[in-house]
């Protein structure tokens, strides 16, 4: 049987008895466990999963995701408990082999993304915290040619990460803020009887 192994008591409380199983279609890193009625995922700390969790308690009744039942953290983990939506994978074989419905059910999934109101969203992901960002990663020389796309430097391209910076910063384009899926991809859409009925991770 599965074990999930050393985890907060006030979530381990929260899981009942019931049988359970652990999920390994991800490739995030995480440890995921489903329960009947629950999901487990257990993450190191970090910004990335810190913003999934307050996405989540943010999107409650502005889009289908699941409900945060718990929150917890030990060590440098951090363990969130969530509701188990209902719903089937949009990576389901049949959908695979329907190339229109698969079109009319991710031309849905994206509509209703965009509709989500972003005023007082916790994680805006504007241009200029990317370029903050960028800005970053260019001076601690985080950023190097074996990275980037062949074309990006050299003849026709930047001559070096700096430069490519500079162009960034001169030509940011005009922005419209939608709420977006940072993992938009089949395992992360549930589809019901009424097209998509649930957002993942």
């Amino acid at each position: 049987m599965e074990k999930i192994g050393e985890i907060p008591r006030k979530i381990r409380e929260m899981l009942g008895e019931g049988p359970f199983s652990r999920d390994t279609i991800g490739l995030s890193g995480a440890q995921i466990f489903c329960g009947e009625n629950w999901v487990l995922k257990i993450e190191t700390l970090g910004e990335e999963s810190r913003r999934e969790y307050e996405l989540l308690k943010w999107l409650d009744r502005k889009l289908p995701v699941p409900r945060v039942l718990g929150y917890a953290q030990q060590g440098e983990k951090q363990y969130l408990l969530m509701s188990r939506m209902e719903g089937e994978m949009l990576c389901a074989p049949h959908f695979l082999k329907d190339p229109e419905k698969m079109t009319r059910l991710l031309s849905q999934a994206f509509s209703t993304l965009w509709q989500v109101d972003v005023t007082g969203c916790p994680c805006p992901d504007t241009t200029e915290k990317k370029l903050r960002r960028a800005e970053k990663r260019v001076a601690a020389g985080l950023c190097t040619r074996e990275e980037a796309e062949p074309e990006t430097y050299g003849p026709g391209g930047f001559s070096s990460p700096e430069r490519l910076l500079l162009w960034l910063k001169e030509n940011r384009p005009e922005e419209e803020p939608v709420f977006s899926h940072g993992d938009f991809c089949l395992p992360n859409l549930l589809v019901g009887e009424g097209g998509i009925s649930g957002y993942l991770d």
